[in-house]
Protein backbone atom coordinates (compact mmCIF):
# COMPACT_ATOMS: atom_id res chain seq x y z
CA UNK A 1 0.00 0.00 0.00
CA UNK A 2 1.52 3.69 -1.20
CA UNK A 3 1.36 5.77 2.34
CA UNK A 4 2.81 8.45 0.52
CA UNK A 5 1.34 11.88 1.57
CA UNK A 6 -0.45 14.22 -0.88
CA UNK A 7 0.99 17.12 -1.74
CA UNK A 8 0.11 20.06 0.37
CA UNK A 9 -0.07 23.46 -1.13
CA UNK A 10 -1.61 26.76 0.02
CA UNK A 11 -5.53 25.88 -1.88
CA UNK A 12 -5.47 22.50 0.15
CA UNK A 13 -4.64 24.31 3.20
CA UNK A 14 -7.10 26.97 2.67
CA UNK A 15 -9.71 24.33 2.17
CA UNK A 16 -8.88 22.77 5.00
CA UNK A 17 -8.99 25.45 7.22
CA UNK A 18 -12.35 26.31 5.66
CA UNK A 19 -13.45 23.23 6.28
CA UNK A 20 -12.46 23.18 9.71
CA UNK A 21 -14.46 26.92 10.93
CA UNK A 22 -17.16 26.07 9.35
CA UNK A 23 -17.88 23.48 11.28
CA UNK A 24 -17.10 24.60 14.77
CA UNK A 25 -20.40 24.59 16.53
CA UNK A 26 -22.00 22.50 14.02
CA UNK A 27 -21.50 18.73 14.46
CA UNK A 28 -23.34 17.45 11.52
CA UNK A 29 -20.80 19.10 9.17
CA UNK A 30 -17.80 17.92 11.46
CA UNK A 31 -17.51 14.26 9.50
CA UNK A 32 -17.08 15.89 5.84
CA UNK A 33 -13.90 18.25 7.33
CA UNK A 34 -12.36 15.33 9.01
CA UNK A 35 -12.03 13.07 6.45
CA UNK A 36 -10.63 15.79 4.37
CA UNK A 37 -7.81 16.27 6.98
CA UNK A 38 -7.77 12.41 7.71
CA UNK A 39 -6.41 12.05 3.86
CA UNK A 40 -4.32 14.76 3.95
CA UNK A 41 -2.08 13.12 7.23
CA UNK A 42 -2.63 9.61 5.94
CA UNK A 43 -5.19 8.67 8.43
CA UNK A 44 -7.37 5.00 7.99
CA UNK A 45 -9.76 7.15 10.66
CA UNK A 46 -10.33 9.60 12.93
CA UNK A 47 -12.56 9.94 16.17
CA UNK A 48 -13.10 13.49 17.75
CA UNK A 49 -14.33 14.31 21.06
CA UNK A 50 -16.09 17.51 21.80
CA UNK A 51 -17.07 17.96 25.45
CA UNK A 52 -19.54 20.26 26.85
CA UNK A 53 -19.94 21.25 30.47
CA UNK A 54 -23.38 21.53 32.24
CA UNK A 55 -23.30 23.04 35.66
CA UNK A 56 -25.89 20.42 36.77
CA UNK A 57 -24.63 17.23 34.76
CA UNK A 58 -21.01 17.85 35.14
CA UNK A 59 -19.26 16.95 31.76
CA UNK A 60 -20.84 14.82 28.74
CA UNK A 61 -18.83 13.95 25.61
CA UNK A 62 -20.38 14.38 22.15
CA UNK A 63 -18.44 11.69 19.51
CA UNK A 64 -17.31 11.92 16.04
CA UNK A 65 -16.16 8.78 13.71
CA UNK A 66 -15.21 8.37 10.36
CA UNK A 67 -14.23 5.22 9.26
CA UNK A 68 -14.06 4.06 12.96
CA UNK A 69 -16.75 1.81 15.11
CA UNK A 70 -19.06 4.63 16.38
CA UNK A 71 -19.81 2.41 19.66
CA UNK A 72 -15.99 2.40 20.49
CA UNK A 73 -15.58 5.71 19.64
CA UNK A 74 -18.51 6.41 21.70
CA UNK A 75 -17.67 4.44 24.80
CA UNK A 76 -13.77 5.83 24.54
CA UNK A 77 -15.74 9.38 24.26
CA UNK A 78 -17.88 8.65 28.17
CA UNK A 79 -15.76 6.03 30.17
CA UNK A 80 -12.35 5.09 28.90
CA UNK A 81 -10.66 7.94 28.12
CA UNK A 82 -8.78 7.88 31.36
CA UNK A 83 -7.76 4.64 30.57
CA UNK A 84 -5.76 5.50 27.22
CA UNK A 85 -2.05 4.99 26.97
CA UNK A 86 -1.88 7.77 24.97
CA UNK A 87 -3.78 10.33 27.09
CA UNK A 88 -1.85 9.51 30.29
CA UNK A 89 1.80 9.27 28.82
CA UNK A 90 0.96 12.74 27.15
CA UNK A 91 -0.40 13.87 30.38
CA UNK A 92 2.10 12.40 32.82
CA UNK A 93 4.68 13.65 30.13
CA UNK A 94 3.08 17.53 30.86
CA UNK A 95 1.99 17.61 27.14
CA UNK A 96 -1.65 19.32 27.02
CA UNK A 97 -3.24 22.56 25.56
CA UNK A 98 -4.80 23.64 22.43
CA UNK A 99 -3.08 23.66 19.47
CA UNK A 100 -0.79 20.50 20.38
CA UNK A 101 -0.25 18.03 17.47
CA UNK A 102 0.97 15.03 19.37
CA UNK A 103 2.39 11.17 17.30
CA UNK A 104 1.67 8.45 18.85
CA UNK A 105 5.35 7.51 19.75
CA UNK A 106 5.70 11.43 21.65
CA UNK A 107 2.91 10.63 24.02
CA UNK A 108 3.91 6.92 24.77
CA UNK A 109 6.03 3.91 24.20
CA UNK A 110 4.75 0.43 22.47
CA UNK A 111 5.16 -1.33 25.62
CA UNK A 112 2.83 0.98 27.44
CA UNK A 113 0.20 0.47 25.14
CA UNK A 114 0.64 -3.62 25.40
CA UNK A 115 0.44 -3.31 29.02
CA UNK A 116 -2.74 -1.08 28.77
CA UNK A 117 -6.07 -2.38 30.23
CA UNK A 118 -7.16 -0.71 27.49
CA UNK A 119 -5.09 -3.07 24.59
CA UNK A 120 -7.31 -5.72 24.02
CA UNK A 121 -10.97 -4.03 24.33
CA UNK A 122 -9.61 -1.17 21.93
CA UNK A 123 -7.10 -1.00 20.43
CA UNK A 124 -7.02 -4.49 19.45
CA UNK A 125 -11.12 -4.50 18.54
CA UNK A 126 -10.36 -1.09 16.23
CA UNK A 127 -7.23 -2.62 15.13
CA UNK A 128 -5.40 0.59 15.79
CA UNK A 129 -1.26 0.66 14.53
CA UNK A 130 -0.65 4.06 15.52
CA UNK A 131 -2.28 7.62 16.51
CA UNK A 132 -2.45 11.03 16.27
CA UNK A 133 -3.56 13.72 18.17
CA UNK A 134 -4.52 17.19 17.75
CA UNK A 135 -6.31 19.33 20.24
CA UNK A 136 -8.23 22.26 19.15
CA UNK A 137 -9.41 25.21 21.47
CA UNK A 138 -12.91 25.63 21.15
CA UNK A 139 -15.22 29.30 20.88
CA UNK A 140 -16.97 30.31 23.65
CA UNK A 141 -19.63 30.92 21.91
CA UNK A 142 -20.13 26.66 21.40
CA UNK A 143 -20.23 26.03 25.27
CA UNK A 144 -16.81 24.06 24.73
CA UNK A 145 -13.43 24.20 26.03
CA UNK A 146 -11.56 21.94 23.64
CA UNK A 147 -11.89 19.18 21.28
CA UNK A 148 -9.83 16.04 20.55
CA UNK A 149 -9.47 14.85 17.24
CA UNK A 150 -7.40 11.47 17.50
CA UNK A 151 -6.42 10.10 13.77
CA UNK A 152 -6.13 6.48 13.36
CA UNK A 153 -3.70 4.53 11.02
CA UNK A 154 -5.30 0.77 11.22
CA UNK A 155 -2.94 -2.06 11.09
CA UNK A 156 -0.63 -3.16 9.23
CA UNK A 157 0.57 0.51 9.30
CA UNK A 158 3.26 2.64 9.04
CA UNK A 159 3.57 4.93 12.38
CA UNK A 160 2.86 8.26 11.49
CA UNK A 161 5.36 10.50 10.21
CA UNK A 162 6.61 14.14 11.59
CA UNK A 163 5.61 15.44 8.18
CA UNK A 164 1.96 14.16 9.00
CA UNK A 165 2.38 16.19 12.23
CA UNK A 166 3.43 19.31 10.90
CA UNK A 167 0.74 19.53 8.37
CA UNK A 168 -1.51 19.59 10.97
CA UNK A 169 0.16 22.90 12.28
CA UNK A 170 -2.41 24.68 9.83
Amino acid sequence: MDRRLPTLDERVRARIRSALYESVGDLEAWPSALREVARVVGATGVVMTVPSFDARQGYSFDSIAVNVDFELATKYAAESQSLDPWTLGALARGFSGPGLVLRGAEMCTPEEVERSSWKRPVVDAAEMGDVMTASMAMPASTGRDLSIAVFHRHRPCEPFEPEAARRLQL
